[in-house]
């Protein structure tokens, strides 16, 4: 929210037209005449959580093209547990802010025109492009998904650009960036689901996700459990029945009600579908 007001479509309207890269963009304002902006290659770097996107992403975005312009890096959990930074950081890791300190400033300085494509990225590229549209699209059937892929053969171009930069000065986009591009971007996509699916997400819709979490961080737990742990965002039983007959009917949890008479000391079971 400090970055970026998704409900402000002049904001978002011109970040979709920076994302695009005209070689120009041209504004007149009342007070200070005419700003014109040379060659944009706009990078907006942020964080956030799942639920400030469903309360603040409104489905707009969606068909308007921003979100399809995100690369989203989703994870529900600590990779390494690291309480002081200072005792894991390298020993080396003031040379090396210097070095890529000079290395930005010499790529922003002296790295200027336009990339080139080589024959063998060329042909894998077209080959890419033809899976993409003949196997990827076709099998999508979100919209959401659908806008992503429309704007990825963008992101695989952008990110080997930065591939190529990183590696040297030539200009050249090999095959090799192109493959590594590809790779990265697989890695982020497994959980675009989770993110696209808390947009334009309602109040209930919410609470279920969070019901949802509360299973699949225990793997099994009962019914009275489950319910205490939600209790204070969704107190009324029956919402929080339908929230659970909702999350079974779909495939996301199971009830294991053996040898236990009474529901609400059913097991609740999440689905592990990966």
């Amino acid at each position: 929210g400090n970055l970026l007001n998704p409900r402000d479509p002049d904001m978002v309207n011109l970040l979709i037209t920076l994302w695009d890269g005209k070689s120009r963009i041209d504004k007149e304002t009342k007070m200070s005449g005419n700003e014109t902006i040379s060659a944009p290659w706009v990078n907006l770097a942020g964080c956030t959580t799942p639920d400030w996107i469903a309360n603040n992403v409104p489905p707009s975005m969606v068909g308007g093209g921003f979100v399809s312009r995100c690369i989203f890096i989703y994870r529900d959990e600590k990779e390494n547990f690291v309480a002081w930074p200072d005792e894991v950081a390298p020993s080396e890791v003031a040379s090396l802010e210097e070095d890529l300190l000079a290395d930005l400033e010499h790529i922003a300085v002296n790295l200027i025109g336009p990339m080139t494509l080589t024959p063998a990225a060329r042909k894998w590229g077209r080959e890419w492009y033809e899976r993409l549209w003949g196997v990827e699209a076709k099998a999508a059937s979100d919209d959401q998904v659908k806008g992503y892929l429309a704007r990825k053969q963008g992101h695989l171009v952008k990110t080997s650009i930065v591939l190529s930069v990183s590696r040297g000065d030539s200009m050249l986009i090999e095959e090799d960036d192109l493959k590594l591009a590809d790779l990265m971007l697989k890695d982020v996509e497994s959980s675009y689901s989770k993110v696209f699916s808390r947009i334009g997400m309602n109040d209930f819709s919410a609470r279920v996700s969070r019901v949802l979490e509360v299973v699949k961080r225990a793997g099994r737990i009962t019914y009275v459990d489950c319910y205490r742990q939600v209790h204070a965002w969704l107190a009324d039983p029956k919402e929080f029945g339908a929230a659970i007959d909702g999350l079974v009917r779909s495939g996301q949890i199971k009830i294991d009600a053996a040898g236990a008479a009474e529901p609400m000391k059913w097991s609740l079971v999440y689905v592990d579908r990966v």
